[in-house]
């Protein structure tokens, strides 16, 4: 899904300032749409909604998965490459969006 931005949006990217005052690029503009989308996706599981597990809870986990032949590394790292291949796709979209 590209970054879309209606006429009007595309009238606030000129009227937006980059760092040196300057009025913000089209490219700008979606570059920073983009930065934004990954910094709201970031917060999507707070802390003080989703408690993260204790060191002990770790370990419980780990060895009740052992038991079962599987291991924590193989679940963790699939949620990090989840996370990880979502901020790559809003990245690519936005540098490839022309």
């Amino acid at each position: 899904m590209a970054i879309e931005r209606t006429m009007a949006e595309k009238g606030k990217a000129a009227e937006r300032k980059n760092s040196e005052g300057e009025g913000m690029s089209d490219r700008e503009e979606r570059l920073e749409q983009a930065l934004r989308r990954i910094i709201e996706w970031a917060g999507a599981y707070p802390q003080e909604a989703f408690v993260p597990p204790t060191p002990g809870e770790c370990e419980v986990a780990h060895n009740a998965l052992v038991r079962l032949g599987m291991s924590l590394d193989k679940f963790s790292s699939h949620a990090m490459r989840h996370c990880l291949m979502g901020a790559k796709k809003i990245a690519e979209e936005a540098l490839n969006d022309h």
